[in-house]
């Protein structure tokens, strides 16, 4: 409900909003087929805490997710996170990295915060994907483009270089104390004419994927008519163009121009290059609905350990395979994996570590208890038979 009352505010339609509860009927794949038909849905935004019918899931999101993005929130990437997850619906988050490699693999993007997915969504509406990760920074405050910078960077994208040609046709239009390097810092009195003839060359770098344009309000700086000039020039540029108008009633008038001529604005310029790379991460991900995974030719897994630790598994229940099954399983497929023995008695188990060699690692072995730190069944860093008696 909060959603919708801020969605009512920011003018965000919705064309459903559908919750599933602990999905004992309705899956994620039911959900996103239904509105991958949907002519009224553009986008998919989904909270999930936990995946449900996986396989259901990735055979409707690499279908769907060629026509319309979809976006996830997933929290449990964290311990903490995980466990309020499963507080909340009663269901383990899973592995959260198995988790990531799987939405990469079926064209899902995954975002950190709510106020990502208006973001995406409003972005991809506007803007075209960029072909790569390298970002292009235009400020006149070097400090933002620092910032932008470093958040760039963090979320996995890059900064473009300069070729020779910007260089030379920048320093034609610059003061000889411009940065000379990307952010290209255009410095603190750059008119609305340096802003546009320097996003002009920007965007003929060849090594360029995008442009973040950054402006602070300062003596000479006219916002709303920086703004007009840079939706002019932005209908000749194929590339992906954000700005961040920095400031409060003073930039007003300018974001409103570029928001009318389909370019995204921010508040703060780090919120603009991470939304760039989430961009590009979706691109790379859709990329990847058209790959064939390569053929292991030398694989040649032991198929009857595999059913038999799968089907005693099931034959109790169990949803959950055991730490040593699971590295069993894996090492079926030549996974590797750490050492492990099963022992049975204290003495074993000191016998065990002493063939394996110190430090060592003794854990409990149980068919329930999932998370064995929780009741004290890990001892880590043992470096003698007695510590491991001990534990």
């Amino acid at each position: 409900t909060s959603i919708l009352d801020w969605s009512l505010q920011a003018n965000v339609g919705f064309s459903a909003f559908v919750s599933i509860g602990s999905m004992m009927d309705v899956s994620w794949g039911d959900i996103i087929y239904y509105l991958g038909d949907d002519p009224n849905t553009k986008a998919i935004a989904i909270y999930m805490e936990s995946i449900g019918d996986a396989r259901s899931f990735m055979s409707a999101a690499s279908e769907v997710a060629m026509m319309k993005p979809i976006i996830v929130i997933k929290p449990g990437r964290t311990s903490q996170a995980a466990k309020a997850a499963a507080s909340h619906t009663g269901s383990l988050a899973g592995s959260d990295d198995v988790l990531e490699a799987a939405f990469k693999r079926c064209g899902v993007l995954r975002v950190n915060k709510i106020r990502d997915v208006f973001e995406i969504v409003e972005l991809l509406g506007k803007q075209p994907r960029p072909s790569g990760k390298y970002l292009t920074i235009l400020t006149n405050a070097g400090g933002p483009g620092v910032i932008s910078t470093y958040a760039l960077i963090e979320s996995g994208g890059q900064l473009a270089w300069l070729s020779e040609d910007t260089m030379n046709k920048l320093n034609e239009i610059l003061p000889s104390h411009w940065s000379h390097a990307n952010p290209i810092d255009i410095l603190g009195d750059a008119t609305w004419e340096t802003y546009a003839k320097a996003l002009e060359i920007a965007a003929e770098n060849k090594y360029s994927d995008g442009i973040l344009i950054i402006l602070t309000p300062q003596s000479m700086t006219n916002p709303t008519r920086t703004a007009e000039a840079i939706a002019k020039v932005a209908k000749t540029i194929s590339k992906p163009i954000l700005a961040s108008w920095m400031g409060g009633k003073a930039v007003t008038e300018g974001r409103a121009i570029l928001d009318a001529a389909g370019i995204p604005t921010y508040d703060y310029p780090d919120s603009a290059a991470e939304n760039f790379t989430y961009m590009y991460q979706l691109s790379v991900n859709l990329t990847q609905l058209y790959e064939t995974p390569r053929w292991c030719a030398d694989l040649h897994p032991s198929t009857v350990v595999v059913d038999t630790i799968i089907a005693t598994a099931q034959s109790q229940d169990r949803v959950i395979l055991t730490e040593l099954e699971s590295k069993r399983l894996l090492s079926c497929y030549s996974i590797a994996t750490p050492a492990i023995i099963h022992c049975r008695t204290a003495e074993e188990a000191a016998s065990a570590a002493s063939s394996i060699g110190f430090p060592i690692v003794v854990k409990l072995h149980s068919e329930t208890i999932t998370h064995k730190s929780d009741v004290g069944g890990v001892k880590l860093n043992l470096h003698s038979p007695e510590q491991v008696r001990d534990a």
